[in-house]
């Protein structure tokens, strides 16, 4: 039986619980209605970003790019607001019975995709099947379940054990369960490739490797809500954004500078001449992440335990973060998965030879692993400048302690798909966004680096099936020890604060994890 219930109040209802004056209020949105009108405002936004992404279906990839484009283009039943809390967005309300097994979403009328098809629960079902199934942090994170059709705008969602974190889950940006139509999963082999959604924006065309152009969507039906984070009130004030795939550092900034990008990233070594630029600003984001370099755990010299410890013990972790972002200000040596600053998941784990350089130790630890000579393999890819500034760093410290190295450097899409085979790398590196839960880091995932160690996958079903919150952040805890204490599947180079490069003329953007541009524009000069 479901007893407990959310309902989301329009502001509309708000304000007549609230007894708030309707009069002034109208005036003063005519006010402002006028003087826009006298005011012109650019058609296009352009963005500067770094590869071309491997895909625009956010379901399937942990691509940041692709999950910072889909965000306008997509919408899910649930996203965060400013504090990071859950909030509806396609759903209206939902139910949830004690034990988290049953829950009823109800949604919101009258919300159409960009094919202008009306959204059901059909099109909602068809959508969080896929995610259920093709998601690997909902299948690491959830139990096993699946949603039906109970009427028109309502749906239901069971589970055979508690889904404590579907809630959460559902609101992440890094996981973006996007609802599409029921028609877009019809013939699909391993991915959607018609990107339709209900977001503000649609996609108006994609050539590979150039740029991928969005258009207003014009029958967007908004929340009324005040804009918070993710959630509220989308005005989509400029018609179109285009998205520039730059790979080179250099051609961004020049980009940035002349002003052909209003959006970009330039290298930490070029942030005290932007800050010096009088049209140009840079800003700092609510979020940041983790630089972590993962070992192939199953395949080649780091199959064995002790190899992947000599590198812990030898690496100079403040020598690869500061090649990697150039600026200590943009970044802390701190070993946790997660947060730092987290309320719940931002306790370090204790671990003997981190960040030690130790590099006596480390050939102890390697001549034990019995290394004789073998090549090892770091894959990365230059479209992402800290991820490749860090390999270097590593390979270097990796010579130093005595291993024979080489580096293989792809585009970022390929580099994704070398990364996603059991044999022909040994260590990649990545730079990979917090996460609102555990269950969602990368590390965790066996499909990500091959982990697959009897007791930490054994672990990390622990932490998925805890009752409460103090049972989840034991066992989290207590994962994170083992990590780097026993198995070491990875490790976490040092934690990164994000910032983007932006034109000073632009109103309404917010910037939280990336550019929010939904609600921005540019004053025509």
């Amino acid at each position: 039986m479901l007893q407990r219930k959310y309902i989301i109040l329009t502001s509309l209802t708000m304000c007549m619980v609230a007894g708030c004056g309707t009069t002034a209020q109208n005036n003063n949105d005519t006010d402002v209605h006028i003087i826009e009108e006298n005011e012109h405002y650019r058609e296009i936004i352009n963005v500067a970003i770094t590869a071309d992404p491997p895909t625009l279906d956010t379901v399937i990839t942990s691509s940041n790019i692709t999950k910072d484009i889909g965000m306008h283009v997509y919408e899910a039943l649930f996203t965060m607001n400013e504090e990071f809390k859950p909030v509806p967005m396609l759903a209206e309300s939902y139910e949830v019975n004690e034990d988290f097994t049953e829950f009823s979403f109800t949604l919101r009328d009258n919300v159409t995709f960009h094919n202008n098809k009306k959204m059901t629960a059909e099109d909602v079902v068809d959508s969080m099947n896929y995610w259920l199934e093709n998601s690997e942090r909902a299948q690491a994170i959830l139990p096993d379940g699946k949603f039906t059709v109970t009427d028109k705008l309502t749906l239901t969602a069971t589970f055979e054990d508690s889904a404590l974190d579907l809630i959460t889950l559902m609101s992440s940006r890094t996981e973006m369960p996007a609802i599409r139509p029921s028609e877009v999963y019809n013939d699909i082999n391993d991915e959607v490739v018609e990107y339709i959604g209900t977001g503000p924006y649609k996609l108006q065309e994609w050539n590979h490797d150039q740029y991928i152009s969005l258009e207003k969507y014009d029958n967007y039906i908004s929340r009324d809500e005040d804009p918070d984070g993710y959630s509220g009130k989308k005005t989509v004030p400029t018609p179109y954004i285009k998205y520039h795939i730059v790979t080179d550092e250099s051609t961004q900034l020049a980009g940035l500078l002349t002003g052909e990008y209003d959006i970009g990233g330039v290298s930490s070594d070029n942030l005290d001449q932007i800050k010096k630029e009088e049209n140009l600003s840079v800003e700092t984001g609510r979020g940041g992440g983790t630089l972590v370099a993962t070992f192939n755990v199953n395949n080649g010299i780091f199959s064995n335990k002790k190899a992947r410890q000599a590198v812990l013990a030898s690496l100079d972790l403040d020598n690869i973060m500061l090649n990697a972002y150039g600026d200590e200000d943009l970044y802390e040596i701190a070993p946790g998965y997660m947060d730092p600053k987290s309320t719940y998941w931002g306790k370090q784990p204790d671990v003997d030879f981190y960040n030690k350089h130790d590099i006596e130790y480390g050939q102890e630890l390697l001549a034990e692993a019995n290394y004789n000579n073998e090549t090892v393999r770091l894959l990365t890819t230059p479209d992402y400048q800290e991820m490749y500034n860090a390999t270097i760093t590593m390979e270097d410290q990796l010579k130093q302690l005595g291993i024979e190295t080489s580096v293989d450097q792809y585009d970022f899409p390929t580099f994704m798909e070398n990364r996603a085979q059991e044999s022909g790398w040994d260590i990649f590196i990545t730079s990979n966004a917090y996460q609102v839960l555990p269950g969602q880091v990368l590390s965790l995932n066996p499909e990500w680096g091959g982990a697959k160690d009897d007791t930490f996958l054994s672990m990390i079903d622990e932490m998925g099936h805890a009752t409460s919150m103090d049972e989840k952040i034991d066992a989290w805890n207590n994962l994170q020890d083992y990590m780097y204490n026993d198995y070491v599947p990875s490790i976490v180079l040092g934690q990164y604060k994000s910032y983007v490069v932006y034109n000073k003329d632009i109103e309404g953007m917010d910037y939280i994890e990336q550019p929010v541009l939904w609600n921005a524009k540019i004053k025509e000069k």
